[in-house]
C-alpha cells in the first residue's frame, strides 16, 4: 500500500499497473518457416515423424503436441 500511495502522490501511477510479458520462448521460433517448408515438401504421416525430423535435422527435441501445432500452420492441415 505504501508504494501505491507514493506512486499516486508522485503522479507515476501507470507504472504500478504495467504487466510484464513473461513466459518461455518457443524452441522452434527461429526454424519454424524451414520446418513448415520441409513438412509441405516431404511425406510425413504422423506428428511423431515430424518431431523426429526436427530432432534429427536441428537438434531440437520437441513434443508430439508441439509438432501438431506446427503442422496446423501448414497448408496441408486445412
Amino acid at each position: 500500500m505504501h508504494s501505491l500511495k507514493k506512486a499516486i502522490e508522485s503522479g507515476e501511477i501507470e507504472e504500478q499497473f504495467k504487466v510484464g510479458g513473461g513466459g518461455r520462448h518457443r524452441k522452434v521460433k527461429d526454424i519454424e518457416e524451414a520446418v513448415i517448408e520441409e513438412i509441405e515438401q516431404n511425406n510425413y504421416h504422423s506428428r511423431q515423424q515430424i518431431a523426429d525430423m526436427i530432432h534429427e535435422k536441428y537438434g531440437i527435441k520437441i513434443s508430439v503436441t508441439t509438432a501438431g501445432r506446427i503442422l496446423k500452420k501448414t497448408r496441408l492441415s486445412a
